[in-house]
């Protein structure tokens, strides 16, 4: 379609988007932190039609905005309109839609190594270093410890070609490191069984970057990579770091510091962010205690023959004939009929990808979106009327469960509430943001202010039953009960918790049951 010929797709299927994606370190920042946001752009890259779901996401849209150049035209018959809050949008000729997305995106030149704007692109200021050259294909996002940024420019000719710039270089550098898969195992223990990918390493770091490009969709390579950003951008080679022109730089700079000596960059050059390695060791642990406890450890085989045509079916027609003692303590082994052969984790791990995208979405009545969004699901009140919901449900909890024990990933994001209703954790206000933001204002504005003589309510709520909207008592008697400041705090709890379970406890209960 033309909207797959957007300035947008164009830019995010590029195969030099995380080098335009490395030079912006607000993005970069934003890329890193937000899980979904580098979700969506896997997929997007991995098949472009994903991108006609993606499109109106606010933090996909805000993401690309990033990149936009203000200072230039639009594209020839683009149009920039207001809508009445009189926020910006634009009007794609092609496709006869709108789109809160700019177009002024870089868009692949005729030189196929370079991403540019069809007018040059102004210097950039270092945080480190004063200004760096013209050229911003050699400029580096201050926040991180990039060797670029550390050199005198004079001298840049003499280590170029030591110090990797372009991202896919850097990847290759740092996978050609000596000790490469232990260093990998360290976070990904499944590696030493999944022969495949352990081969695809070697061929990448046999053949470079040529042999990065031909699996970059990949998305094995990509997760395993993905557990490893901060470490790829800041790997340094040794014989770099050795070079009597690491240590030169200009008076001033960070290198003459004591903290920013070569020494010090040595020792931290492979240590990730603080917040990002208390989550790994608390990961690690995790999955620890579940093999200290015996899940997924045999001797015992759970064995699952599943028909491609017949995935869901197969699927809960087998795990739901096992005990929860079987399905707790047994090892999983995955077999797709047609394709027997030994389970390295690569039918597993297909197994459930597809069946997440199969149970969790919204087109089967069991979950919906939330209402902020098109990626985050929750469980939907319709659900009560699919026929065998609560075994549904049941198996639905099942299968979160055994992706726990086996670590495999889903392809499925959920609200909060709905991760705090797994861990049975009470929900409270801030909660309801993930769920529906217009809701959560509402409340917090009653939190925040005194709602003395403007609010006339009563501890009661309008909810729609069968088309019909009936009114519901919060609590006893509460429809004679006024709120007021003193009370409100008791108001706004009962108000979350009827948001939060709306039509939904016994789903949940079946759900949680199955998940334990």
């Amino acid at each position: 379609t033309l909207l797959l010929q957007s300035p947008p797709v164009k830019f995010l299927i590029s195969p030099e988007f995380f080098t335009v994606l490395h030079s912006n370190p607000s993005a970069y920042r934003m890329f890193t932190n937000n899980t979904c946001l580098k979700h969506m752009i896997t997929k997007v890259r991995r098949d472009t039609h994903h991108f006609e779901r993606y499109q109106h996401n606010r933090d996909l849209v805000g993401f690309l905005n990033m990149f936009a150049n203000k200072q230039l035209e639009l594209p020839r018959g683009w149009e920039m309109k207001h809508d009445h809050q009189g926020k910006a949008f634009f009007v794609d000729p092609n496709s006869r839609t709108t789109t809160f997305i700019d177009p002024r995106l870089p868009l692949q030149s005729s030189r196929p190594s370079e991403l540019v704007h069809r007018q040059p692109l102004t210097r950039q200021r270092s945080h480190s270093a004063g200004e760096v050259g013209e050229d911003s294909r050699h400029t580096g996002p201050p926040v991180l410890p990039r060797p670029s940024s550390t050199f005198n420019t004079v001298s840049r000719p003499q280590y170029q070609d030591m110090v990797p710039v372009a991202y896919n270089d850097k990847i290759v550098a740092f996978l050609r490191q000596p000790n490469i898969f232990e260093i990998l195992q360290e976070r990904q223990p499944d590696l030493t069984r999944n022969h495949s990918l352990r081969e695809k390493i070697q061929f990448i770091r046999t053949e470079g970057t040529p042999g990065l490009v031909r699996l970059s969709s990949d998305a094995d390579l990509v997760m395993l990579l993905s557990l490893f950003e901060e470490e790829i951008m800041s790997y340094v080679p040794p014989h770099a770091l050795l070079h009597p022109s690491y240590c030169q730089s200009p008076r001033g700079s960070p290198v003459s510091s004591p903290q920013n000596s070569p020494g010090t960059q040595r020792a931290n050059a492979r240590a990730p962010a603080p917040y990002k390695r208390d989550f790994e060791a608390k990961l690690r642990n995790f999955y620890r205690k579940l093999e200290t406890k015996g899940y997924g450890q045999g001797p015992g085989k759970l064995k699952l023959i599943i028909r491609r045509d017949h995935l869901l079916e197969d699927a809960f027609n087998q795990i739901m004939g096992y005990s929860r003692k079987d399905l707790q303590r047994n090892k999983l082994y995955v077999t797709f009929v047609g394709e027997e052969g030994l389970d390295y984790s690569g039918p597993s791990r297909e197994f459930f990808f597809l069946v997440s995208r199969e149970l969790f979405n919204p087109y089967y009545g069991l979950f919906e979106y939330s209402a902020n969004d098109t990626y985050t699901v929750q469980i939907s009140p319709m659900s009560a009327f699919v026929d065998n919901h609560h075994e549904w449900f049941r198996f639905s909890g099942r299968i979160l469960g055994l992706a726990l024990i086996h670590q495999y990933l889903l392809d499925a994001f959920f609200t909060r509430p709905f991760y705090k209703a797994l861990l049975r954790i009470l929900c409270d206000l801030s909660d309801l943001e993930y769920l529906d933001e217009e809701f959560h204002q509402s409340l917090q504005w009653m939190k925040d202010n005194d709602i003395h003589d403007i609010l006339d309510l009563t501890f009661t709520v309008n909810e729609e039953v069968f088309g019909q909207i009936t009114e519901r008592e919060l609590k006893p008697g509460g429809a004679n009960i006024p709120v007021t400041e003193k009370n409100k705090k008791e108001y706004i709890e009962r108000m979350v918790k009827w948001r939060i379970e709306r039509g939904v406890v016994q789903q949940t209960e079946s759900l949680v049951r199955g998940f334990y």
